[in-house]
């Protein structure tokens, strides 16, 4: 027999994963050429782990492992926020946060890659970290509690 918890569990689930799905087809743009490619194969033609691992000269098991770990950081993570915010950046410091906070890659592979200093590279992601925490979300006031706070009566003590 069923349980009306655990199908409503599921349901819940399911929309979380339909919206996941949504949100990373929509941010797939911002992802290289290559790296697009692999993940509309997987997600897009179903391609299985083998056949993408033929394609990319990499094992099965780590291109599971990437194409997670960059399905996760399109969703969710801090690349999104940088990109929301790329006026305050430069266009190689935006390059460096793609290697950086999408496809994971520490400040001196980063600095080999795109012929920088590493001291430089280590100051751009400390410069990213440190506009992220500025960024912090704050839970946003409803409209109930603005109008309580702006209207609450004063306590005037008289002597």
């Amino acid at each position: 027999m069923f349980d009306i918890e655990t199908i409503s569990s599921e349901i819940d689930k399911r929309s979380d994963l339909i919206q996941q799905i949504d949100s990373l087809s929509g941010r797939l743009y911002l992802l290289k050429d290559k790296d697009r490619i692999l993940l509309e194969l997987r997600y897009n033609h179903g391609l299985n782990w083998r056949q993408l691992g033929q394609l990319s000269g990499k094992s099965d098991k780590a291109i599971a492992r990437w194409i997670r770990k960059i399905t996760h950081r399109l969703v969710y993570g801090d690349y999104i926020r940088i990109i929301r915010g790329r006026t305050c950046f430069a266009q190689f410091e935006l390059e460096i946060a793609y290697d950086h906070f999408l496809l994971g890659l520490g400040y001196r592979t980063i600095a080999k890659r795109q012929q920088l200093n590493p001291g430089r590279v280590r100051g751009v992601i400390r410069k990213f970290h440190q506009w992220l925490d500025r960024q912090e979300v704050r839970p946003r006031e409803s409209n109930e509690q603005k109008t309580k706070r702006n209207h609450q009566p004063f306590n005037i003590v008289q002597k």
